[in-house]
């Protein structure tokens, strides 16, 4: 179909490439979710078609962590556990490498999501982060990052000095809820880190 108006065309095209352009991160740990309200019209949680790429580390690195596929982290118990089904999403933003699994709850879209960071350990975390020590999980050091606005908590797990596992949840604007989730899903898949 043709544009009837050629500028619209060519401002929704440019505004598209900043967005895409905008989405790439080179710093900033975590999973990009979409604002409460604003999912895709995909919210399916089908597996996307990727090439498995070879480990960014080494395994002394990260303790074996590169082996680990953030999908695989979560067993079919885990994701039972959290009302979860179907597979995870790969998702490579960042340094990290994440799955997302999302879930309609009412109202609202819940994300989950695993992100490894294999050159990354919790001393790495920045200092600005709302970070609250949290008691080990099965003898992991661990840490509690809520948000400061919105619902949204991650749980950072260690692996090794250098490499930590993130259970990220974005629970519509119910950031406790966020907390208790993240923390349930990092218990779920800290058995699977080596």
């Amino acid at each position: 179909m043709k544009s009837r108006n050629p500028r619209l065309a060519l401002a929704a095209a440019a505004i598209a490439a900043a967005t895409i352009a905008s989405a790439c991160s080179t710093g900033t740990q975590g999973v990009a979710v979409p604002a409460p309200g604003h999912e895709s019209a995909n919210t399916t949680t089908e597996p996307r078609s990727t090439t498995k790429q070879p480990p960014k580390t080494s395994v002394s690195n990260s303790g074996g962590l590169a082996k680990l596929d953030p999908c695989d982290a979560l067993t079919p118990a885990g994701k039972s556990q959290l009302g979860l089904t179907g597979e995870g999403v790969p998702d490579d933003l960042g340094s990290g490498r994440s799955c997302v699994w999302k879930q309609r709850v009412q109202e609202d879209l819940y994300h989950y999501g695993i992100t490894l960071y294999d050159k990354s350990g919790l001393k790495d975390l920045p200092d600005d982060l709302n970070k609250r020590e949290l008691p080990p999980i099965n003898g992991r050091e661990a840490v509690q990052i809520p948000s400061l606005v919105g619902g949204s908590c991650s749980v950072n797990v260690a692996v090794t000095e250098k490499s930590n596992a993130m259970a990220l949840v974005v629970a519509g604007a119910n950031r406790a809820k966020a907390c208790e989730l993240a923390l349930s899903l990092a218990e779920a898949f800290e058995p699977q880190l080596p």
